[in-house]
């Protein structure tokens, strides 16, 4: 059975606390549903053209007030994106480093030459979820 993830970032600033990998993951032939249902979800009045859950969080970007939105239908809107998720996904998967341990203990490590990947958090915390997505492909299929 083929998996495949979807992933997301945050903590991609140097000033952040710690850099964040985390996803759900399902076979492939799951996301396609996953995208109706998704689409079907955002379609609904007052209509979203994406979702980021910061702009959810902060009544910002697609849920501006302006736009129809308030506390009960971003919530509604969340728990149906959530439901969603569910139904679709068989794992959900994260990574996490902080950015303070990273800067004193990984970014220090001698390299033979230095490079942006060497220098990102996200180059370790990447190559850390492939390694927890082929264990998974291994036990889940």
């Amino acid at each position: 059975m083929v998996m495949q993830a979807y992933i997301d970032d945050s903590g991609s600033s140097p000033t952040d606390p710690i850099f964040v990998m985390a996803g759900f993951v399902a076979p492939a032939s799951n996301w396609s549903a996953f995208s109706d249902d998704w689409q079907e979800a955002l379609d609904r009045s007052p209509g979203l053209a994406y979702f980021k859950m910061k702009e959810a969080a902060h009544f910002s970007g697609e849920f501006r007030k302006d736009r129809g939105w308030d506390e009960t239908t971003r919530n509604g809107i969340v728990s149906e994106l959530a439901r969603i998720i569910v139904k679709h996904a068989i794992l959900k998967i994260h990574v996490s480093l902080r950015n303070g341990d990273f800067d004193k203990h990984l970014k220090q490590l001698p390299f033979p030459k230095r490079t942006r990947a060497s220098d990102n958090p996200y180059w370790l915390l990447s190559h850390s979820l492939m390694a927890m997505m082929a264990t998974a492909s291994s036990t889940c299929g």
